[in-house]
């Protein structure tokens, strides 16, 4: 049994000013149970098996909350002069989402391998699976005083001469109350794995692999609308300003995702053992890949993608050219496009475009976020002893990354370029590793590298969609550090 619970706080606004405060409480537990039996290896046929049983509940809340000292009021007021009811009941008022989720996963897997010859072995799996989930997520507006607002049990009118409603304040966020949404699903899955392997000689094995897989369905906690864009028929109160799209629209049950791969490689051992070189090629297609997207707002809808294919290839080696000096490298070549993306979140500025899903834009033939085309890496390491009680070591590699978009959205503006950085490390160690000291240098480069990031929250809120800024996350510059080691 293994389990947590967590509080936290954000200033999730990404802004120097006091606009949102976002509060998250998540508590978790989970047993599981695995019953294997075994052959003795060296057989003509080897075999793994077992079952496998999880279980496990999550509790989720979170509350977006206005703070009575902060400026939400002067920002609703600046949109329009209608929104001047809506600014006024704004002050110490919050919105609440709390979600659950219950599962229960039984599996039973069994894996024999066939030695054909000693150097011919062809593997066979499967893994059967069954998991059933169930979950459900209400939303909760309160007054200042921390009384809940009922939602409304039947779809409600926009009155622009009564702007002063929580569904209307809350709207704004893109934010709509409702009643607790229920959902169970019952997934099961069969996964085969076919493996054939040869030891072409002593140094070089060959093997292919193709196998299915999947990841089951399940319950979006994060999204701040209901599924049906007719519930409540809530608006987006800065959009009606604005004169855009005003429909709130969440998400809640996605479906499984499915993958099917074939992998072609070889293992090498080389320079009479003082070498290995690795090679794989692998092509894989995913159907209805499960994507979550930033909702331009405070929200995150999960949904399915539809088909996407990544294929590419991996090389990497060591050589051991003395002694005392090991050389590495490695590199990659990525290719990850989405085949059928016709329900994706627009990008700030792009212009809805998917025929099938009003306000959405068709992302099919994009590349997916975070997949540089190309990655290497070379790096050495060399130690010498200078006295017959310490040893001298020194390290260093550089790492070049393509660049790639860190917004779901694929927005151009959210696009990393290429880098290469650059780290270095020297040590002074006793010659039984009993302790060390090491001066290390990373990023002696100094990039600055953008490893996750999109449209600020609020941003085109407070702007009716005229403007936009953006946040990221950023790796740590160039710094130096002392590292002491010692073994008890």
């Amino acid at each position: 049994m293994v389990g947590y619970d967590y509080e936290t706080l954000c200033d999730c606004d990404f802004s120097g000013a006091i606009i949102i405060s976002i509060g998250v409480a998540e508590e978790y537990e989970q047993f599981s149970q695995e019953f294997r039996f075994t052959s003795e290896l060296g057989n003509t046929f080897d075999y793994i098996g077992g079952f496998f049983y999880q279980s496990s509940e999550m509790d989720f809340s979170d509350s977006i909350g206005l703070p009575v000292d902060g400026i939400a009021p002067i920002a609703i007021n600046s949109l329009s002069p209608a929104a001047a009811p809506i600014a006024a009941l704004a002050p110490g008022t919050a919105t609440g989402r709390n979600y659950e989720n219950d599962s229960d996963l039984w599996a039973a897997f069994l894996q024999v391998t066939w030695n054909i010859t000693d150097e011919f072995r062809l593997t066979v799996g499967g893994r059967y699976t069954d998991e059933t989930k169930e979950g459900s997520r209400e939303q909760i507006h309160f007054t200042a005083a921390g009384v809940a607002v009922p939602a409304p049990t039947t779809p409600w009118a926009l009155d622009v001469t009564n702007l002063g409603t929580y569904e209307n304040l809350f709207g704004l966020f893109s934010i709509e109350p409702y009643e607790k949404i229920k959902g169970d699903l019952d997934d099961t899955s069969f996964s085969p794995v076919i493996t054939g392997q040869w030891d072409m000689n002593d140094e070089t094995m060959l093997y292919a692999t193709w196998t299915k897989g999947f990841k089951s369905g399940g319950f979006d906690a994060r999204s701040n609308g209901h599924p049906d864009e007719n519930v409540n028929n809530a608006q987006n109160i800065a959009a009606l300003l604005g004169g855009g799209d005003s429909t709130i629209t969440g998400s809640f049950e996605f479906d499984r995702e499915e993958a099917e791969t074939i992998e072609l490689g070889s293992k090498m051992s080389l320079a009479d053992g003082a070498a290995e070189l690795n090679i794989a090629l692998y092509h894989t297609e995913f159907t209805d890949l499960q994507t979550s997207q930033f909702d331009g707002t405070l929200g995150f809808n999960v949904t399915n993608a539809g088909e996407a294919t990544v294929q590419g290839l991996e090389v990497d080696g060591r050589w051991a050219v003395t002694e005392s000096l090991v050389l590495t490298a490695s590199g990659a070549y990525l290719d990850f496009n989405f085949d059928e993306f016709p329900n994706s979140q627009c990008a700030f500025g792009q212009v809805p475009n998917s025929p099938d899903f009003p306000g959405l834009c068709d992302q099919s033939g994009e590349r997916k976020e975070y997949t540089p085309k190309y990655q290497f890496n070379i790096g050495a390491k060399w130690q010498t002893p200078i006295t017959n009680e310490l040893v001298l070591k020194l390290a260093a590699d550089a790492n070049y990354m393509d660049d790639y978009l860190y917004s779901t959205t694929l927005d151009e503006e959210t696009r990393q370029e290429a880098t290469t950085v650059v780290n270095a490390r020297i040590a002074l160690a006793e010659v039984d590793n009993v302790w060390e000291v090491a001066l290390i240098g990373r990023n002696l480069t100094d990039e600055e590298i953008l490893n996750f990031g999109g449209n600020s929250p609020l941003a085109g809120t407070l702007t009716s969609g005229t403007g936009n800024s953006y946040y990221a996350f950023v790796n740590r510059p160039r710094n130096v550090a002392v590292q002491v080691k010692y073994n008890f």
